[in-house]
């Protein structure tokens, strides 16, 4: 994209943005903001555009970041696959910037991205996310209170279930995304609904989608998670209206708020636990398909010719929603490390031959310059 187009686009969002963040969300407030790509990047501070015509490695993936000793909202436009609306911009910024507003005010849960690539998919936990994702659908579109409780109750069951079968930290680690990004989501679409004036539970429709699709359940997983999120702060909008002052100040994940609010001791189930209830034959397809693409994904990869980096390496950052996991190797999209003594932004595919977690780094085969 221009630097041209980036700056009108930056310059109509910031005043969207400005109108009506702080209605949003209990004292959430704007953070300068970086569009950016391969090619250029607009920064926008206190009114003020700043651009430059040379990319800056720095700048890697959307989220909320230090850059120059302040911390900023960077989207790679990149990832606009049409022209982006200017609701669409302005509400990725609002999402962008409402993780650095968790950093600064919020004591609550993350997750533990080490556990991301380790994550024990089994069939029977797939086939009962699966069935979680039934109830999911059912809270977004139903109309009573009663039919609200009803279904979180069934979802904590279900996940009683899940963590029976996968452990708890597990279960920790989707509850700690669902929170982080699920209330980035949640503003993000409200920023949609009064933009375009439209009702929030339309503006949340796209979101939500991703939980009637299981074919992409496992690659998208962590994606997932936005929408559960996001539909968890849209059920505490119908039972509990101005609650997200209460939430912060307990310090608990959304899904352990809402536990303690419903009363998890009076959970109940209206369907039996059985392996054809959960469909299992369907969980094992998607397992067997998920792990065959992740093995051609990475085989390809290494059919390209590579250079070898071996020694002394860290891994400083990397993207878990732009990640493939195979045994002991994973495919990043980007990311940073150490070696040489030296950092280095990789801004190619690249891949980690890996010990006994993600930082555990044996070798990085990445692609020829």
């Amino acid at each position: 994209m221009e630097t041209s187009k980036k700056t009108c686009i930056a310059k109509e969002a910031a005043v969207q943005i400005e109108a009506r963040i702080a209605s949003l969300w209990p004292g959430f407030s704007a953070t300068p903001f970086i569009l950016y790509d391969d090619k250029n990047y607009v920064r926008f501070e206190n009114g003020d555009i700043f651009t430059s015509d040379k990319p800056d490695s720095i700048l890697m993936g959307n989220t909320a970041t230090m850059y120059k000793g302040k911390v900023y909202a960077i989207w790679d436009t990149r990832t606009w696959v049409d022209s982006p609306t200017i609701d669409k911009v302005a509400s990725c910024l609002t999402h962008e910037m409402f993780h650095a507003h968790q950093q600064f005010n919020f004591k609550v849960p993350w997750a533990n991205e080490l556990l991301f690539p380790q994550y024990p998919h089994t069939a029977r936990s797939i086939a009962l996310v699966v069935q979680e994702n039934k109830w999911l659908q059912r809270l977004a579109k139903t109309d009573t209170l009663d039919s609200v409780l009803e279904y979180l109750h069934n979802i904590v069951q279900l996940r009683k279930l899940r963590e029976a079968e996968i452990g708890a930290e597990f279960i920790q680690y989707d509850t700690g995304s669902e929170t982080f990004e699920g209330t980035a989501s949640y503003v993000e679409v409200k920023m949609v609904a009064a933009i375009t004036s439209m009702p929030v539970e339309q503006a949340a429709a796209p979101y939500l989608e991703l939980l009637e699709d299981n074919s992409n359940l496992l690659t998208g997983y962590r994606r997932r998670l936005y929408a559960v999120g996001l539909a968890l702060c849209l059920a505490a909008d119908r039972l509990w209206g101005q609650w997200q002052e209460e939430w912060v100040g307990s310090g608990k994940t959304m899904y352990g708020w809402i536990c303690d609010k419903i009363g998890e001791t009076a959970c109940h189930v209206n369907y039996c636990d059985s392996d054809t209830e959960y469909n299992c034959d369907e969980a094992t397809q998607l397992l067997q398909t998920f792990r065959r693409e992740n093995e051609q994904k990475i085989t390809a990869f290494m059919s390209q010719p590579l250079t070898e980096i071996t020694g002394d390496i860290k891994l400083l950052t990397f993207d878990p929603m732009n990640l493939t996991c195979n045994e002991n190797y994973c495919l990043h999209l980007h990311g940073r490390v150490k070696y040489n003594g030296c950092e280095h932004a990789l801004t190619a595919p690249f891949l980690t031959e890996i010990g006994n977690n993600i930082f555990d780094i044996k070798r990085i085969l990445r692609l020829d310059a």
